[in-house]
């Protein structure tokens, strides 16, 4: 924990809040699994965590935590997530305390050096079949976001599921998208779209347009789960970490 962090545990609390045992989440960015052994526990052996994971050393941590575990129901893909089908660049971040830095390259030639992979990048509609039924997406990737939910067009018509994602201008300016471009798509797909504060969520407005936060987005269709999860946000922040009265000391 000394190296990797602290984990979220609002997405925690949300994924709890939307997914039930036997449901799906995909995770894109999942970095060594700080986030992603939670997933495990609330989806139960029955449901199943897709986790993508590009940059060989976090992907092998995770692959060792979860044999370490005995976790069964997390399927690795050593994979960048993007808009298309293709051989990419990957930045390697320069040491183990910002391993989640690590972010795809563009517009350049595929000339590999130290600093620099070459990863295979997919589309999630390309597994549409391998993938169903999806309760929720945690996407942690560096700026890529928009180019991560246009190759997941299909899927998010399908399920519509609750979407966490970190919202960053400076990030996604690495790809020549803005904070506008992002809740744009959101919008246009009727998505709503919440900042995630300390103790519960805020509605997407000019106040928060230019901040850097994690975004919850919730289909229109899905308004009815709102409540529940600002409930559950509140009693996992605010109650003692007390079997029983915590909802993630079941996680």
């Amino acid at each position: 924990m000394g190296i990797y962090g602290y984990y979220e545990w609002r997405i925690l609390a949300i994924a709890g809040s939307v997914c039930s045992p036997g449901d799906t989440i995909v995770e894109v960015g999942a970095n060594v699994g700080t986030e992603t052994l939670g997933f495990s526990d609330i989806l139960g052996d029955s449901g199943v965590v897709h986790a993508f994971e590009p940059l060989p050393t976090n992907f092998a941590a995770l692959k060792l935590t979860l044999e370490l575990n005995n976790i069964t129901n997390v399927i690795l893909y050593p994979l960048v997530v993007g808009s298309e089908e293709k051989k990419l660049l990957f930045s390697v971040p320069a040491d183990e305390q910002s391993s989640g830095s690590g972010h795809i390259v563009l517009n350049q030639p595929l000339k590999i050096n130290r600093d620099q992979i070459e990863v295979n990048c997919t589309q999630l509609d390309s597994l549409l079949q391998e993938i169903q039924d999806v309760k929720l997406m945690a996407i942690d990737a560096e700026g890529s976001e928009v180019m991560i939910l246009q190759g997941a067009s299909e899927l998010i018509q399908r399920d519509k599921p609750a979407i966490i994602l970190e919202a960053s201008q400076k990030l996604l300016a690495r790809f020549d998208f803005s904070l506008s471009d992002l809740a744009s798509y959101l919008t246009q797909n009727k998505y709503m779209i919440f900042r995630i504060n300390r103790l519960g969520l805020k509605k997407n407005d000019k106040e928060i347009a230019g901040s850097k936060s994690n975004w919850l987005c919730l289909h229109e269709s899905k308004s009815g789960q709102l409540d529940n999860i600002k409930r559950y946000i509140r009693s996992c922040g605010l109650a003692p970490r007390i079997f029983g009265l915590n909802p993630l000391e079941k996680i």
